[in-house]
């Protein structure tokens, strides 16, 4: 067991989900969605704002590696 600080944005977040029914009944802090979900809502989004790339948690999760981390010397080992 450890002490992570929390920032106070993230605090209000938890604060926010803390009486949530599914959060309680899943035992978790954060409601989470799935990805097929996630994705209807990329969808979504690409086509208002004139998207024509296919957006889904998969291309997300590959341009953060390539752009952000690897462009940020980040190892790839880490990433």
């Amino acid at each position: 067991m450890c002490n992570i600080p929390v920032l106070s944005i993230p605090q209000r977040i938890l604060r926010k989900y803390e009486d949530n029914i599914e959060c309680i009944e899943k035992g978790v802090l954060l409601p989470a969605i799935s990805n097929q979900r996630m994705n209807a809502y990329l969808k979504e989004i690409a086509d208002l704002c004139g998207i024509t790339k296919r957006l889904t948690t998969h291309v997300a999760r590959h341009t953060a590696a390539t752009i952000v981390f690897l462009g940020n010397e980040v190892s790839m080992e880490n990433v």
